[in-house]
């Protein structure tokens, strides 16, 4: 979860926060144009470990360049609310490391730690596979979304509504000839359930351009994202099935390198899958915030 800072030392000691005044050099910017990214340059070229910085229009917020120096110095977001802090995490919540909520207040930080832990977010269980074959062609879904998705992130499809298998989006590939396709999710089968906000289900072969559907991170946060297409074609195919204490997932995936499933740690290409291999898996119902499963 991303850090919660705050300048007050007694709100800090009584939240378990991270305080302004903690050991290290720092620096503040509020970014506004070329001239505030060369003050973060110069801070770190000066020995700053962490740099505070708030956007007029964090919509407009420079991506790249905070990329680029989120790999050298520790970027944190200030905003005064939730809402802000949303928009920040929407823009460029993939180079920082947390939020420097100012003014803060116990119930609006409350607030933030409970969007951070993900509210609604899916619970994921690690799977043992039992079973790895593979199968003749079928048509299978490519579903490319309007977001580029992170390493961590993917969706989860399987082969009934209950049981979930975490796909990596195509962020890296083994095959030299392929290049990433970062905003992709290789889904698998035509006829696989893709698991949506508010826990419902929708078959793949239904998705279409401008529907939502549901990014979810090895953690098990979510976040919704639009289609740009679903692509289908013919392809080989291959089953993989786990299971996790009595309960069993499966799905029908493109035995290709790839498309990925995601472990605990990392992840694997279907084609070297193997009994044994631990993957992350959801069962439906097992929400942060809503329990009940609801039938599509």
């Amino acid at each position: 979860m991303k850090e919660i800072w705050v300048a007050s030392r007694a709100l800090a000691k009584k939240l378990s926060l991270h305080n302004t005044d903690e050991k290290g050099k720092w620096t503040e910017v509020s970014i506004k144009g070329a001239r505030d990214l060369a003050k973060l340059r110069e801070a770190k070229r000066a020995g700053a470990e962490r740099a505070f910085f708030s956007c007029p229009n964090w919509a407009t917020a420079p991506q790249k360049e905070l990329l680029v120096l989120s790999k050298k110095l520790k970027l944190i977001a200030k905003v005064k609310n939730l809402e802000q802090a949303k928009e920040a995490e929407d823009s460029v919540g993939k180079v920082i490391s947390g939020f420097l909520l100012f003014p803060a207040t116990t119930p609006e930080v409350e607030r933030l730690k409970r969007y951070l832990a993900g509210e609604g977010a899916v619970f994921l269980e690690t799977a043992e596979i039992v079973d790895i074959r593979k199968t003749d062609h079928g048509e299978r879904s490519c579903i490319d979304t309007c977001e580029i998705m992170s390493p961590d992130e993917g969706m989860l499809v399987g082969s009934d509504s209950n049981g979930f298998v975490l796909v990596q989006a195509e962020t890296s590939t083994e095959d030299s000839r392929a290049e990433p396709r970062p905003f992709r999710v290789n889904a698998g089968a035509v006829s696989l359930y893709l698991l949506l906000e508010n826990n419902k289900t929708e078959f793949l072969a239904e998705i279409q351009a401008g529907n939502d559907v549901l990014i979810v991170d090895r953690h098990g946060r979510v976040r919704k994202a639009v289609v740009g297409r679903n692509k289908i074609e013919r392809r080989p195919l291959a089953i993989v099935e786990a299971k996790h204490n009595n309960r069993t997932v499966t799905a029908l995936l493109q035995d290709s390198e790839n498309v990925c499933v995601m472990a605990p740690t990392g992840s694997k290409p279907v084609p070297k899958l193997r009994k044994g291999d631990k993957i992350l898996v959801h069962f439906r119902g097992k929400l942060a915030a809503e329990k009940e499963p609801t039938e599509k």
